[in-house]
């Protein structure tokens, strides 16, 4: 079984910005009282997943025969805005840091991406938390 975690390894083409270190990015920086730096305009679009998610996907893989010799991907199959991200991570935090928009592309990224968890589904896992709902 390899459970794949969507969206989370990117190519050495996006060194450190890559999705993998979106939120970490933005809490720090917001931490540190410094602007969050959004790229392009902000509306590009990501599955994160919750880690209350991750543990019980990887739970219900451990347990299941049937997930022998595959390959699940692992997301929450809804978009989400780097920018909305950005504004609830802000609020999550009480932080009132302002939001910097480079308008830079990224080379290597893609705008959007969204993955599909049909096989996970089979085996009775489905997510359950929002990105930022408290466990």
């Amino acid at each position: 079984m390899a459970l794949s975690l969507f969206d989370h390894a990117r190519t050495a083409a996006v060194p450190l910005q890559s999705v993998l270190w979106v939120c970490r990015i933005f809490v720090g920086r917001a931490l540190k009282k410094e602007p969050l730096i959004v790229y392009e305009d902000g509306l590009q679009t990501r599955d994160f997943c919750h880690i209350n998610d991750v543990v019980a996907a990887n739970m219900r893989v451990l347990e299941s025969d049937d997930a022998d010799f595959k390959r699940l991907t692992l997301a929450v199959v809804s978009r989400r805005l780097f920018l909305s991200t950005a504004h609830l991570l802000r609020k999550k935090l009480s932080s009132n840091v302002e939001m910097t928009f480079c308008g830079e592309y990224r080379r290597g990224d893609n705008r959007h991406s969204v993955s599909k968890i049909d096989k996970l589904k089979m085996l009775g896992w489905a997510p359950k938390y929002d990105l930022l709902d408290d466990p």
